[in-house]
């Protein structure tokens, strides 16, 4: 019978190796869409509409490149990013959190003709990510907009200031 000094280090190097994540092959634009969300909660999308997964796109007056150069520029600047993909359409990161080390990958997809940045972030592992995929987008979006003026079409209504 095997001691439990000997088992132990087998039990935590089993562990660590089962924590240990590869980049999914599902990653890229195909046809100009992302991803599918799984089924799981940990995914958000602004190239669905609606449920769980739904998020915004980011909308850019700008070229593609202004608006590449600047999503780039914001990723770098968030902690436990790495950006390492960038072509003239499509910006991918990762983010490793800082205690466990789990990865989540950040997509963008920009379409110059609709001018929107679509934006997709998933984490590789676990089933609920209690709404850290939802709160880096909503970031994202709202450093890139505070940046820039916004469309007039495309702000969000106003609510008239009630004065008394």
């Amino acid at each position: 019978m095997a001691s439990s000094r000997s088992i132990t280090p087998l039990v935590i190097t089993l562990l660590a190796t089962a924590c240990t994540t590869q980049k999914p092959v599902t990653l890229g634009v195909v046809d100009g869409k992302l991803a599918l969300c799984p089924s799981a909660p940990h995914c958000v999308s602004s190239q669905l509409d609606s449920g769980m997964h739904a998020g915004k796109p980011i909308p850019y007056d700008g070229s593609r490149k202004e608006a590449r150069t600047k999503l780039s520029s914001i990723l770098r600047t968030m902690p436990g990013a790495v950006v390492l993909t960038e072509s003239s359409d499509y910006v991918r990161a990762e983010f490793t959190s800082k205690t466990f080390k789990w990865v989540d990958d950040v997509e963008i997809y920009l379409d110059d003709r609709a001018k929107l940045a679509q934006i997709r972030s998933s984490s590789r592992t676990g089933f609920y990510d209690l709404g850290a995929n939802r709160r880096r987008i909503e970031e994202i979006r709202k450093r890139f907009l505070s940046e820039t003026t916004e469309p007039a079409d495309r702000r969000a209504p106003q609510q008239a200031k009630k004065v008394d």
